[in-house]
Order: structure tokens, then C-alpha cells, then sequence
């Protein structure tokens, strides 16, 4: 139980200089942090600390792995960590499919999800974060075309007015 700073720290360090031992290291790691429920970490938790000081390609694998988490708040850290970086090479197929995949979840968000105090709560346990973890990770994206089409996709997943709003606007600043 070290600090997140001095834990992201020497994980950072083993995944840099020996990337296997690293790796072996940082997946119980995950699983403790994730379990334990939070610690000291920023907002988007030991992944995101990890990321901070190194997004290296041995990240993504963890990345990839959260994203897809069916923990939210876990699934919000990773498009968080996914959205960092160059604006031009944030790839936002893998955002896109996981809103799809919220969007699949929550099919009734509309029709009973402000109204129905069960739903509001779970919606609260951190799908409205990992909702918005997505739509600013997809919204901060470089204007291309590509990106043009994908943000309309995105459009029709969101589950939210908030998330509606980020993507009209992005469109809106488009030239494309």
C-alpha cells in the first residue's frame, strides 16, 4: 500500500526498463487499486498516474483492457488515458465502440433514467463519468473528415443531453 505517486512511479520505471517484468507487475497492481476502490491517485486514477509520467506502448495493452471494463468508473479512467496526448492521434474507434456499448447498456436512459430513482443511482455510480470521459476524449479530437463521421456516429450513441451538446458543438467547429 504505497502512495499512487511512488507506486505509478516505480511501475513506470519497470515498464520502461524491462517492459515484461513491468507488465507482470502493473496487472496486480491494477487489480488491487481497482478493488481497493481509489487512493491517492488524480482523477483518472493509477492508469491515468502511469500515463501522466509515461504513455508508452506498454500501457496500452492496460489501457485497452479498461476501457472495456464493465466497472465505469475503471472504463472512464482508461478513455480518459485514451483521449491523452496529440490531438491529431487520438483513436477514437476504440471511444466510439465503447459508447456504443454504454449506449446498448442504458437503451432506456430517456424514458426512465431521470425519472427512476434505482436508475438515476446506478446511472450516478459512474456512467454519467464514463459518458463524459468519451465525449470529451472523442470532442478533443483534430477536425479531419474521419473524425467528422465518427462524431456524427457518436451523436446518435449519446445517452445524455451533456454528451449531445459536447458532440453539436464539435460538429458545429467543424470545416468538415
Amino acid at each position: 500500500d504505497w502512495p499512487c505517486s511512488i507506486e505509478a512511479g516505480l511501475l513506470t520505471y519497470f515498464l520502461r526498463v524491462d517492459p515484461a517484468y513491468g507488465s507482470e507487475k502493473l496487472e496486480p497492481a491494477l487489480s488491487a487499486y481497482y478493488k481497493q476502490g481509489g487512493s491517492d491517485c488524480h482523477q483518472a486514477g493509477l492508469l491515468g498516474d502511469l500515463a501522466i509520467l509515461r504513455n508508452g506502448p506498454e500501457l496500452q495493452p492496460f489501457v485497452s483492457q479498461a476501457l472495456y471494463d464493465p466497472r465505469p468508473l475503471v472504463a472512464a479512467a482508461a478513455a480518459q488515458v485514451t483521449a491523452f496526448g496529440d490531438q491529431a492521434k487520438i483513436p477514437l474507434q476504440p471511444l466510439l465502440k465503447r459508447l456504443r456499448l454504454l449506449h446498448d447498456e442504458w437503451p432506456d436512459y430517456d424514458a426512465r433514467g431521470g425519472t427512476d430513482p434505482e436508475s438515476l443511482k446506478k446511472w450516478n455510480s459512474g456512467y454519467n463519468e464514463l459518458e463524459r470521459s468519451l465525449a470529451i476524449g472523442l470532442v478533443n479530437a483534430a477536425d479531419s473528415p474521419e473524425n467528422a463521421v465518427i462524431w456524427k456516429q457518436a451523436l446518435d450513441l449519446c445517452i445524455t443531453d451533456l454528451c449531445r451538446n459536447h458532440l453539436r458543438q464539435r460538429l458545429a467547429r467543424s470545416k468538415f
